[in-house]
C-alpha cells in the first residue's frame, strides 16, 4: 500500500514532505538541532529535500540560506514550505547539482550542511528518485568533499551526518583534500545498541584534538532521553 505523507509540524514552522525524495527523518532532526548557526551569515544546504535543515537553521540564525537539490519536486516543495514562514526573504531553494553549483557560484559560505546520499553498492529501490537521494551515484564522497572545499570560507565549518560505517571513509577522503574532522557526535538509538550515525564537523584548519560526544536517543522504556529532548527542545512540539 502506498504511504501518504502529511505535513510535519514543529514549534515555529510546518512543512510538507509528500513530494520530496526524502522525508522528515531523525537524521535531519538531529543534524539541524546540533549545528550551531547563530553567527552564520551565509549558509549552504546540500541535498535540501523538503527544506527541513534550511528551515531549522533559519530559525536560529539571521543568515542567508541557499538549499540545492537535483530533484525538481523536492525543490518545488521546499520553496512552498519556506513561503509559509517568516524567513521566506532569506531562504531560497534551487534545482541544481553541487557539481554545477560550484561552477557558477562565486560566493563562499561560512556554514555548509548536508544529509547526503551515503549508500555505496547497496541494494536499490525500484523508485528512481529515492535511489538518487540515498545512493552516492550522483554525488560521490569525493565530489561532495572537493566541491565543499571550494565553497567553504577559510574559517567556515561543514557539518554532515553519515552512517558510522561510512564515516571513516569520508574522513579519509576529506583529509586528503585538506578538510579536517574537528568534532564528532556519535548517535545510538539506545544504550544497548551500537553507534548508528555520526554527525561530523570539518574545517580547513586541523585541531590538536577532535571533540567527541555521544547522544543516546531513547531510554530502555522507549521514551526519549533527557539529552535528546534538550537537543531538540526548540523544534519538537513535545519538548519543553
Amino acid at each position: 500500500m502506498k504511504k501518504h505523507y502529511s505535513s510535519f509540524r514543529f514549534k515555529e514552522f510546518s512543512l510538507n514532505h509528500s513530494k520530496s525524495t526524502m522525508k522528515v527523518c531523525m537524521d535531519s532532526l538531529i543534524l539541524g538541532a546540533f549545528v550551531p548557526a547563530e553567527n552564520a551569515k551565509t549558509i549552504l544546504d546540500i541535498g535540501s529535500g523538503c527544506g527541513i535543515l534550511s528551515l531549522m537553521l533559519a530559525q536560529k540564525s539571521m543568515g542567508s540560506i541557499i538549499g540545492i537539490d537535483i530533484d525538481a519536486d523536492s525543490v518545488v516543495e521546499a520553496n512552498e514550505n519556506v513561503s509559509q514562514t517568516r524567513w521566506k526573504d532569506r531562504v531560497v531553494f534551487q534545482k541544481i547539482s553541487l557539481q554545477e553549483f560550484v561552477q557558477v557560484h562565486n560566493t563562499k559560505f561560512d556554514l555548509i550542511i548536508s544529509n547526503p546520499p551515503f549508500f555505496n553498492n547497496s541494494f536499490k529501490s525500484k523508485i528512481v528518485n529515492r535511489n538518487i537521494s540515498r545512493h552516492t551515484d550522483t554525488l560521490p564522497f569525493y565530489n561532495l568533499i572537493s566541491c565543499t572545499k571550494k565553497l567553504l570560507e577559510q574559517t567556515g565549518k561543514f557539518y554532515i551526518i553519515l552512517p558510522s560505517q561510512e564515516s571513516q571513509l569520508f574522513v579519509n577522503i576529506a583529509t586528503e583534500e585538506k578538510l579536517f574532522c574537528t568534532q564528532v557526535l556519535k548517535i545510538m538509538q539506545n544504550i544497548h545498541k551500537e553507534e548508528k550515525r555520526r554527525v561530523m564537523c570539518f574545517e580547513n584548519e586541523k585541531t590538536n584534538e577532535v571533540i567527541i560526544n555521544e547522544l543516546v536517543i531513547r531510554n530502555e522504556d522507549d521514551s526519549y532521553t533527557k539529552e535528546y529532548l534538550e537537543l531538540t527542545k526548540d523544534y519538537h512540539l513535545f519538548s519543553n
